[in-house]
């Protein structure tokens, strides 16, 4: 805005100008673009409250050479910000969960894999990382061989038609005993209507059926 001219930096955005200034400064004296920096400050508008923005600061020169500015391209990123936050929050309470609980409470990605390393899975299967994750579905060792092959054909009748599914198996527990364990697992469905992975639990009912 025409109010603007002849103005500084600090004296129209008081709040960003001593991030931005030296970043001004830099790209003039160097004629070197910076790609993607981020700030974060109040804004007049929303006092109290916090905004990013990531931006990329390019020299402005004549055709003679002569320096004439700096030029920004500014992307507001608060709200990508706050969204990866929150998924961040929510993944520590799932770890939480999966550390606090007494079942065993497992992921696997679409396909019926388990990608990650499963300490309550570990805990109970004694299974190591390197066996039960993967594409070769390890984790069915630890499934009793009589049950194996019904367990297999659900998972992949699963993968192929996704729906929330309980059911029994029988499953090694570290000491070598099979314990019969509930099932319930749901598919979470990303915005473009597929499969990201799934979520289920398995609860040792052993003692129950006796």
């Amino acid at each position: 805005a025409e109010e603007h001219i002849g103005r500084t930096l600090s004296e129209v955005l008081p709040e960003l100008g001593p991030q931005l200034e030296p970043i001004y400064r830099r790209v003039l004296e160097t004629g070197e673009p910076l790609i993607h920096e981020e700030t974060t400050a109040e804004t007049p508008t929303r006092p109290g409250g916090t905004r990013q923005w990531l931006t990329s600061y390019y020299p402005v020169v004549a055709a003679d050479g002569e320096s004439l500015g700096v030029a920004a391209v500014i992307l507001e990123t608060t709200q990508r910000m706050r969204a990866e936050e929150a998924l961040h929050r929510s993944e520590e309470r799932f770890r939480s969960l999966v550390t606090a609980s007494t079942n065993i409470v497992w992921t696997m990605d679409a396909g019926g894999a388990m990608v990650d390393p499963n300490p309550s899975w570990e805990a109970f299967t004694g299974q190591p990382a390197s066996e039960y994750t993967g594409p070769g579905w390890g984790w069915l060792a630890a499934v009793h061989e009589d049950d194996r092959a019904r367990v297999e054909a659900l998972w992949r009748e699963l993968v192929a038609s996704p729906g929330r599914v309980e059911t029994t198996f029988r499953l090694r527990r570290s000491d070598g005993e099979y314990r019969r364990m509930a099932v319930s697992a749901l598919p979470i469905v990303g915005p473009d209507g597929r499969v990201r992975e799934w979520v289920g639990t398995n609860t040792d009912v052993e003692d129950e059926q006796r």
